[in-house]
């Protein structure tokens, strides 16, 4: 969050804090309400720690990146974080897809 904060200083943003639960095809498009419960007060958790306007959404989706296809309009600027390892990670690829989808991503890579 604190990257972020300092990527937007001087600028008019909002930023949206998006958890992708990704429900497995024989399943329901549904969340188990344990794990809605927990992604949403990891998301409120970090809301709280930034400066900046921002509101939390929790998204079902089949995949990551369907489901912030459903949040994003288009042209959105992304920052994703990621642990820095040698092989491609899932973030590296989301970031990828997104990228092709048109959303300007920066990846940020954290230890």
């Amino acid at each position: 969050m604190e990257r972020a904060a300092v990527l937007a200083a001087g600028l008019n943003v909002a930023l949206k804090l998006v958890a992708v639960y990704v429900a497995p095809y024989p399943a329901d498009l549904d969340c188990p309400a344990a794990t809605k419960e927990h992604l949403t007060s990891r998301l409120t958790e970090l809301r709280e720690r930034s400066t900046l306007p921002s509101s939390v959404e929790l998204v079902v989706a089949r995949d990551r990146s369907e489901g912030l296809r459903q949040v994003l309009p288009p042209g959105s600027t992304v920052l994703l974080g990621s642990r820095r390892r040698w092989w491609r990670t899932p973030e590296e690829r989301l970031a990828r897809a997104l990228t092709h989808q048109g959303h300007r991503v920066s990846l940020i890579h954290f230890e």
